[in-house]
């Protein structure tokens, strides 16, 4: 059951990774994950009471893997619709399409989200516990 509401909490990532691929202003989608992480955290404390910074680690590393997953499957897509990225990408590799570097990179990236989440999670579960003085 466990394992079943991580995919679910996770499947947001699809939707980032949509956004990403129609070309949202890359300056705005740092903060679609910040939200996203503010609600998954506050979701994961409900869920788990227990393990909440292994739960909250493999729901953003799997959130993370499908963002990146939908972004190399529909990598001409997204550089045709990113056109910053695009250029980039050609200076630095030319013509080669690069889903194998984002698979890569976005495994480090997933890994990356996933320890924030957990201390986002963890950090939310103590505000949460806390008392108020008085």
């Amino acid at each position: 059951m466990k394992q079943i509401r991580i995919f679910l909490l996770a499947l947001p990532g699809l939707l980032l990774g949509y956004l990403s691929v129609l070309g949202i202003p890359g300056d705005a989608e740092p903060w679609f994950w910040l939200v996203l992480g503010l609600i998954q955290g506050t979701v994961l404390i409900w869920f788990f009471s227990e393990k909440i910074l292994i739960h909250a680690f493999f729901t953003g590393l799997l959130t993370g893997i499908f963002h990146f997953l939908l972004i190399s499957l529909l990598m001409e897509t997204y550089l045709l619709n990113n056109p910053d990225a695009a250029q980039t990408w050609t200076e630095t590799a030319g013509e080669q399409i690069p889903e194998g570097f984002v698979l890569f990179t976005g495994l480090v990236i997933s890994a990356l989200y996933g320890s924030a989440l957990a201390l986002l999670s963890w950090g939310i579960a103590k505000f949460k516990n806390s008392t108020p003085a008085g």
